[in-house]
């Protein structure tokens, strides 16, 4: 069956036994590159070849009434090029970087645009800040030039150029990927993103680091000692595995977790959506140590107490490392160490499955070890802790 357009080729396979037919539509070779497309039935084979016809027709005839001029235009381009590639695909490049749809904007002025819509769209003060810190440094390297002169190759350009770790490269590209995509779809401001043709690096993946029984239970006599103040703080991270700014509330829009939000009698501690990182809320089940060591510096209402002079005072005095998140992931890992269980553990942490996998889920951890853990209580000669009416820094 011969078409102007192309032609359609019947195949036959045989697989397990069954017979089955496919249409290929072949329009010949383009630029180097065989077009075909297959279908299932007959009818859509000649359905698409007839489309294909009507769209080298309708070219056609734009073609033949073509201007001497244009046509002396043409040549002289192709001439230009010497068929390295065709006309169209020069003149789509031209199109895409210079003529886009957004016009000329600069790359600074379209990360102030994209900063504001994340304000608009309501995301946390430190996610805005995060993204103003990446981008305004891509955008004041990218000297001014038109954000549609951004190409793939001036982004790896510009990362590579970054002596930072895998991680913090990764970070950058997370940055400039949402930055495009929303240039992009959103605005229109380009016509494709450049970060996407750009594969991230592979990191190799390192175990979260966590407190051991010992300095667990160091930790926490230090701080009976040195800051008592500082207690509900470390117990709360390290039994319930709250986020530090869920707790403190630095750097984001809610105040810090308040003594009213724990109820002792049901032993459940409420985060509000306002409070969790993913904006969704949980409430947290308390342990019974928590619970122990939570209550002689109980109150019935005002913020945690922290500081991080308070802090740093305790962990030099411990003596033990205290890398960022490690009450967390204490937490974390020594839960899964006793429930076996991603889902639950997620559930509490409010975590991903995904995530609970990646840093909790710790081999060299086992249920013996998460019941010393568990079993870490205040001294029973310790007595009431003392506790000052107002925390001090």
């Amino acid at each position: 069956m011969q078409q102007a357009a192309g032609k359609i080729n019947v195949q036959t396979l045989t697989v397990k036994g069954h017979r089955y037919t496919r249409y290929v539509v072949d329009l010949g070779t383009t630029e180097g590159k065989r077009q075909r497309k297959t279908f299932k039935t007959e009818t859509e084979a000649q359905a698409h070849l007839k489309k294909v016809a009507t769209l080298e027709s309708r070219i056609g005839r734009i073609a033949h009434g073509l201007k001497d001029a244009d046509l002396r235009d043409a040549a002289s381009a192709i001439d230009i090029l010497q068929r390295t590639v065709s006309l169209r695909t020069a003149a789509k490049f031209y199109m895409l970087h210079n003529h886009p749809m957004g016009g000329s904007v600069s790359t600074a002025e379209a990360v102030e645009k994209f900063l504001q819509s994340r304000v608009d769209k309501n995301l946390r003060r430190v996610t805005v800040a995060d993204y103003k810190a990446k981008l305004s440094m891509f955008a004041r390297q990218t000297d001014g030039q038109p954000l549609c002169h951004v190409t793939t190759a001036v982004v790896e350009d510009w990362i590579q150029k970054r002596k930072v770790s895998v991680g913090s490269r990764k970070a950058y590209l997370r940055a400039l990927n949402a930055f495009f995509q929303w240039a992009t779809e959103k605005k229109k401001l380009v016509a494709e993103n450049p970060v996407r043709a750009i594969e991230s690096p592979r990191e190799d993946r390192n175990a979260v680091t966590y407190l051991t029984v010992i300095d667990a239970e160091r930790l926490l006599h230090t701080t009976v000692q040195v800051r008592p103040d500082l207690l509900p703080y470390i117990a709360l991270g390290m039994f319930a595995g709250l986020r530090p700014s869920e707790i403190h509330g630095e750097k984001t829009d809610h105040p810090p977790l308040d003594w009213s939000s724990i109820d002792f009698e049901r032993k459940i501690i409420t985060v509000t959506a306002k409070q969790t990182k993913t904006r969704d809320g949980r409430r947290v089940e308390m342990s019974d140590n928590l619970l122990r060591w939570l209550l002689p510096c109980r109150r019935d209402h005002g913020p945690i107490f922290f500081t991080r002079t308070a802090l740093a005072a305790v962990v030099e005095k411990a003596g033990i490392d205290f890398p960022k998140d490690v009450l967390r992931h204490t937490c974390g890992t020594y839960m899964y160490a006793s429930r076996q269980h991603e889902g639950q553990v997620a559930v509490m942490l409010g975590d991903t499955i995904k995530t609970v996998k990646r840093h909790y889920v710790n081999p060299l951890v086992d249920k013996i070890d998460a019941e010393k853990f568990w079993a870490l209580e205040p001294a029973r000669d310790q007595g009431v802790i003392p506790f000052p009416q107002q925390a001090t820094a």
